[in-house]
């Protein structure tokens, strides 16, 4: 038994048995005066999306939960200020390179995501935002507003953050509660482990990590109409582009999620995906209709597969839709 050590021999204990001496990283007790309330409000609302739970009066038909992932850095891609050498290697005589702008000076600034994860039908939303003040957030609601009719009661339960709260100065959020047929319930202080959301931004970053490493550096990867994933490829055959997507798609599926602290396997992702080709004179909006036209089919054969244009299932379709 230690009676008295210092800082530093605490710290090299630790070390030697594998134990990082920092930060406490633990779960903090809620000192939320009104934990019971909102904990059971948030607890019944999940038992109604569940089907465990009788809906009463008041009770809404579709619940979603909501978050906010960020800041994410918008980081510097390599462009015209970078130089062929530097240092000690340019030729005499030569001028220094011009340095890149330092993080804090990134003209690009940082994005924001905003996720909701629809309870019961198991469907993710996502938008990427400048900011995440009460106006965006007001913004992502009125989005998933718009998903379902207005005689459709909706709830959505997100943390205790400012700008999911009404105010005394700022009403606006339970102003359009009220008016939309809506519901925010917000999870106790120190409890947005309650947030049913909380466990999906891992599957969404690997999924977008995957996503870029299965393509090629000047391919472009981005979201696309908030629940979906959209590639540019560049110089493509279709042929070369459905290869490439089937690519992409064996290498989402091949790799587990895997729980750090227990080694635990929660899963593997799978995606549908539908190539369409850009054709001449054609407009961006008919590419992206053919594009989502495949993506359906996919999904419709069986989700988990890549349907191109040229394929004989999407052919299929088209004439029957005639």
């Amino acid at each position: 038994m230690v009676e008295d050590i210092s800082h530093e021999g605490l710290r090299a204990l630790l070390r030697a048995e594998g134990v990082s001496f920092q930060a406490v990283k633990t779960w903090k007790q809620s000192t939320d005066p009104d934990y019971a309330a909102k904990k059971a409000r948030v607890e019944h609302l999940y038992a109604l999306a569940d089907g465990e739970a009788a809906a009463g009066p008041g009770d809404p038909d579709v619940v979603v939960c909501v978050d906010e992932f960020g800041p994410l850095n918008v980081q510097p891609r390599p462009g015209r200020q970078w130089a062929r050498r530097g240092g000690t290697a340019r030729e005499p005589g030569e001028r220094p390179r011009r340095r890149i702008r330092a993080t804090y000076h990134r003209t690009g600034g940082v994005r924001h995501m905003f996720a909701a994860l629809e309870l019961g039908a198991d469907k993710m939303y996502g938008h990427m935002k400048k900011r995440k003040r009460r106006g965006e957030f007001l913004q992502f609601c009125r989005y998933l507003r718009s998903l379902h009719p207005p005689q459709v009661r909706i709830a959505i339960v997100c943390d205790n953050f400012s700008p999911h709260l009404t105010t005394r100065k700022d009403k606006r959020v339970g102003q359009w509660a009220a008016a939309s047929n809506a519901e925010i319930a917000c999870t106790p202080s120190n409890a947005s482990w309650m947030n049913r959301i909380e466990c999906q931004f891992t599957a969404l970053r690997e999924f977008a990590r995957r996503m870029q490493s299965a393509t090629r550096p000047y391919d472009a990867v981005g979201r696309y109409g908030g629940e979906e994933f959209a590639v540019i490829l560049r110089q493509t055959a279709l042929d070369h582009a459905v290869n490439l997507a089937e690519q992409i798609r064996a290498n989402v599926e091949s790799k587990k999620l895997v729980k750090k602290s227990t080694g635990d396997i929660l899963g593997t992702i799978t995606i549908s995906i539908g190539v369409a080709q850009l054709a001449e004179g054609e407009s961006v909006a008919e590419l992206i209709q053919r594009a989502d036209s495949c993506l359906y089919r996919a999904k419709h054969s069986g989700r988990n597969c890549v349907i191109g244009e040229n394929d004989p299932r999407y052919a299929s379709a088209q004439t029957d839709a005639a």
